[in-house]
Order: structure tokens, then sequence, then C-alpha cells
């Protein structure tokens, strides 16, 4: 697996899934296009985010990727995992999701439900107008609606 996302070129970001070295999957920064339309979400064009990720390990299956022949599964499952090795590029080591260029730690700290409650299916809180990543709006296509605010 490995995940790479430029904050100078967004456009250049991907993440590859290996198995055994060799490349099995990969998607591209575009990947994800925009669901607009009067069915659509309103979600604009999706890039490879740049923010800090969290990686989860799950014993979750999917015909999206292999043949699943049933007969051989064995459930309930148990998945071990020796160890997990993640590299960083020389000079961008980060370690935690709160790192200066992207604050996370205080806006999920005021939106605790959503992230804790499973039952939560509705946002309850005023939408985020993006004023705290203003200076890297670039990253996503302009918004004909969108008026900058200076952080």
């Amino acid at each position: 697996f490995e995940y790479s996302s430029d904050i100078s070129n967004p456009t250049d970001g991907y993440i590859t899934w290996q198995v055994d070295g060799v490349q099995s999957h990969r998607v591209g920064a575009a990947a994800v296009g925009p669901d607009q339309g009067t069915t659509g979400s309103g979600v604009g064009q999706r890039l490879i985010p740049v923010e800090p990720m969290s990686i989860v390990l799950n014993i979750g299956i999917s015909p999206n990727w292999q043949t699943i022949d049933l007969s051989t599964l064995i459930f309930p499952a148990e998945m071990l995992i020796d160890y997990v090795r993640v590299y960083q590029r020389k000079g961008q080591t980060n370690v935690g999701c709160d790192p200066a260029a992207f604050p996370t730690k205080d806006y999920i700290n005021n939106h605790l439900d959503a992230y804790t409650n499973p039952n939560t299916t509705t946002w309850n809180w005023e939408k985020p107008k993006n004023s705290m990543i203003w200076p890297l709006r670039f990253i996503h296509p302009p918004d004909p609606d969108f008026t900058p605010s200076t952080p």
C-alpha cells in the first residue's frame, strides 16, 4: 500500500495497493469525480487528500478486488497482524492527527458525536466554510459561489 499526495501539486496524488511488492490496483488523484446535478450530492471533484490520515486494517472482503470463494471461508474469522511499517518521505515526517498545517483536534472535539456515535445520521452543526484551509483552496476546482475569506 502506498499513499502519496503533494500539497504543491495535488493532481499528482495517488494510492496504490500491492501484493508481494507487485502493484495490484491504483487510484489516481482524479479518480473520484464530482457528484453534481439535480440528483447529485453536490460534492465537487475529490482528489487524494493531503491531510493526515489513519490506517484501518480489517478483514473486510469485496468481489471488486478478486473473486471470493465462499466455500473456503470460515466465519467467525480472526486476522492476526505481526507488524505495520509506515514509511514517510524525508522531511515530511508527521505523527499524530493535529499538525500545524491541518489542525483537527479542536474540530473533532467540538463535533465528537459525529465521530463517536454510529447512530448519528445527520450533521447537526453549522456546515464548515473552509476558512481554515483558504490558502489551500486550489486543491479543489473553484466553486462559483465560493467567496474566500482571509484567515
